[in-house]
């Protein structure tokens, strides 16, 4: 790890406890304005109420779904309804509706 990388370290750990504490405590239910990725694989949706939910996490479908990419499946005018504190995410498409866990 190169120096200024090691002297970043300690923010971005900090930003993605930050993240992660927003996402856990979010209580989102409504619909998705923008689905986002960036190359530090932190990925965030931005719902039509202007509510952006960052996360630093895995979304894994559930059933048949398994191994489909939250980034891929999730389009701006789904539905997304998430508890606080909740492990699971349900994503409503046109077509169908997945159910999701997440995990840090």
């Amino acid at each position: 790890m190169a120096y200024d990388d090691a002297v970043k370290e300690p923010q971005r750990i900090a930003d993605a406890k930050a993240n992660r504490m927003r996402f856990d405590t979010a209580e989102i239910n409504g619909k998705i304005k923008k689905v986002l990725t960036d190359i530090t694989n932190v990925d965030a949706f931005i719902m039509e109420s202007g509510q952006e939910n960052p996360f630093l996490t895995s979304i894994l479908f559930l059933g048949n779904d398994r191994g489909k990419d939250f980034n891929y499946v999730a389009k701006p005018g789904d539905s997304i309804i998430k508890h606080r504190y909740s492990g699971t995410l349900i994503l409503i498409t046109k077509n169908k509706t997945y159910y999701a866990h997440f995990y840090h």
